[in-house]
């Protein structure tokens, strides 16, 4: 995408979105820009007004919850008892004096929304004009903050990229993107401030060289990349809300593939990306079987109810930050440095169930121990197989879950791995 403007206009959500961490690369990046005179930050008073509301709500609640549930299993221990010696208004007054630090070390410069003519909001409102819609007839903090963001950019001649996830805001910019004279100033919507950041790296002639060695390298050693994310992906943690009888048994990450990579910083020879993931997976839930258990309606419960594991396959989209050293010689020099998800835990729903045999009838096929349809006396040499149907038409006797006469049963989680079975002699080939 071409620089159009090195203005930024942030929303609420935002802050709210990432829990009020004001130490994130982006945004740590985003200061270098505005320190260099790369970039310049803007936020309307309504904006600042609301982030610090919801700082005051979302970490009351936040601290009212440290007696609940299952967070009371942490208050024998010393590090919890020792935040449960600050009060709540503790709590909001250290994350209140971290945004007013970022709205001085980040030289915010604000928009007022004091000549915003409310007649003319009331209108929009009426009609159920953007941000106004019949599912969010309440945005009156966002209209009055649009309204003297469009303002600002009338009376200033000024364009600016807009940061928010709020299909309303889209919305409103949609239809006020440009003044009303077609002149050149514009709002402009973006979803992510790394978006804005590497279109700003890349309009700098100091970073292009270094900019085209570390795309370089990011595409060169994609491989290796995908099988780190891959790596930490099965490490990760995932929840899903809202189940009460059912219980997240395991997550099995199939595949994931890049979207965007945007640039957060290049220097020297280290480089750092936010890159947009697509992961497929298959997640593994266990629940009661109620259908096959008997209701006794006099006591008014389940008899001989027990659990079944049910499938379902899922796909999400999360960004990671990656940081890698490259330089000219990127086969030699690549090396990851850090790989890290800025959540905790994923959440997967408990729904799109998929048949697992039918899943699994459809994996490829491997046999050890055969070439040519024939068996090997050394258990050397293998076959493959689009799947266990095409591979059954040549070794009948393949049976996915049990040992035959002259195979074992597949091996592996018979989820993301092929379906590898092995003659015996190959089993004694590779156990020596």
């Amino acid at each position: 995408m071409e620089l159009q403007t090195r203005n930024l206009i942030i929303d609420t959500q935002y802050f709210v979105q990432n829990v009020f961490d004001f130490n994130r690369k982006e945004l740590v990046t985003l200061r270098n820009l505005i320190e260099s005179g790369s970039a310049n930050l803007y936020l309307t008073d309504i904006t600042i007004a609301e982030v610090r509301k919801q700082i005051r709500e979302k970490l009351s609640l936040a601290y009212d919850k440290f007696d609940t549930g299952d967070t009371r299993y942490l208050k024998p221990l010393p590090e919890f008892k020792k935040i449960l010696q600050s009060t709540r208004e503790t709590f909001v007054e250290e994350v209140l004096t971290r945004f007013d630090e970022f709205l001085e070390k980040w030289q915010v410069k604000i928009i007022e929304s004091n000549e915003v003519n409310f007649l003319h909001v009331h209108e929009l409102y009426s009609n159920m004009k953007p941000p106004f819609s019949v599912a969010k007839k309440k945005e009156f903090p966002d209209a009055f903050a649009l309204e003297a963001i469009r303002m600002w950019r009338d009376n200033n001649k000024e364009s600016a990229y807009l940061i928010s996830k709020d299909d309303d805001w889209q919305r409103y910019i949609k239809i006020h993107k440009t003044t009303v004279n077609e002149e050149t100033a514009s709002l402009l919507y973006l979803e992510d401030i790394s978006t804005f950041i590497d279109d700003v790296i890349r309009k700098e002639d100091e970073f292009k060289d270094r900019v085209k060695l570390a795309d370089n390298a990011l595409k060169t050693h994609w491989n290796t990349i995908k099988e780190n994310i891959l790596k930490k992906l099965k490490m990760h943690g995932f929840e899903s809300y809202g189940l009460e009888d059912e219980e997240i048994v395991d997550v099995y990450i199939l595949d994931c593939r890049l979207l965007q990579s945007d640039i957060l910083e290049v220097k020297d020879s280290k480089a750092s990306y936010e890159l947009e993931l697509d992961i497929d997976l298959i997640v593994k839930f266990s629940a009661p079987d109620y259908e096959s258990a008997y209701y006794d309606k006099e006591n008014q419960e389940y008899l001989n109810l027990k659990n079944v594991d049910i499938f379902s396959k899922q796909w999400m989209l999360k960004d990671c930050v990656i940081d890698f050293t490259f330089n000219d010689k990127p086969k030699e020099s690549f090396k990851i440095l850090s790989l890290e998800f800025d959540q905790e835990n994923f959440h997967v729903d408990f729904d799109d169930f998929i048949d697992i045999e039918e899943w699994r009838e459809s994996l490829m096929v491997i046999v050890c121990g055969v070439h040519n349809g024939e068996f090997t006396t050394t258990g050397l040499g293998y076959m493959e197989f689009q799947n266990i149907s095409k591979a059954k038409e040549t070794f009948p006797e393949l049976n996915i879950y049990s040992h035959s006469k002259n195979f074992t049963a597949a091996q592996g989680n018979k989820i993301t791995d092929s379906l590898r079975f092995e003659t015996w002699k190959a089993v004694e080939y590779y156990s020596t």
